[in-house]
């Protein structure tokens, strides 16, 4: 059982796989391609697979079965799927010592926290991210709610990470925002 259970952490509780990892490669590695995400993701769900029925001797139906690869491949669905939900928006990031700016921004949804190092049993909140990007340079930031924003509350986004990517790898997608009658807040006011 032992033996079972150390496979099944080595294969599937891989840290690279938590939902803050998958975002943070999204970013960087797979330059917001949900395609390239669900490709690599992919592979690397196969390898654990196989990497773990060739330690346990296990086949796939009952390796299935196990609580930590459900969970695994649920995470990753889940993860694909705001992946490809990503929408163009506009967000007031805050950045420190200056004021706030007005951004064009991917808004990437909610995503889960680290789980606690201490043992405890409940994670951090979920929180939303949104990530800034001039093609090459990118920031990601988790949004909050300041009721001191422009004079009567708006929703800010504090800095998570940054980085860059190199041109030889590509670029990232700008956010763009498109107007048109159907989505403009004067149609819902008739």
């Amino acid at each position: 059982m032992t033996k079972l259970f150390t496979a099944g952490v080595e294969a599937f509780c891989n840290e690279k796989h938590t939902e803050q990892a998958i975002l943070g490669r999204f970013v960087s590695e797979w330059y917001l391609d949900p395609n390239a995400a669900a490709a690599s993701l992919a592979e690397e769900l196969s390898c654990a697979e196989t990497a773990f029925m060739s330690t346990t001797g296990l086949d796939k139906a009952a390796m299935r079965r196990l609580r930590m690869h459900e969970q695994l491949v649920w995470r990753i669905d889940e993860c694909l799927m705001r992946i490809r939900g990503r929408a163009a928006g506009q967000m007031l990031i805050r950045k420190p010592g200056a004021s706030d700016i007005k951004e064009c921004v991917w808004r990437l949804g909610q995503w889960r926290g680290k789980s606690p190092q201490d043992g405890k049993s409940t994670r951090t909140p979920q929180k939303q991210f949104a990530l800034w990007t001039d093609g090459n340079r990118w920031s990601l930031h988790h949004e909050k709610w300041d009721p001191n924003a422009e004079g009567g509350g708006a929703w800010v986004v504090i800095l998570h990470d940054e980085g860059s990517v190199h041109d030889s790898q590509g670029k990232l997608p700008l956010p763009m925002l498109t107007k048109s009658p159907s989505n403009s807040p004067s149609a819902f006011a008739q």
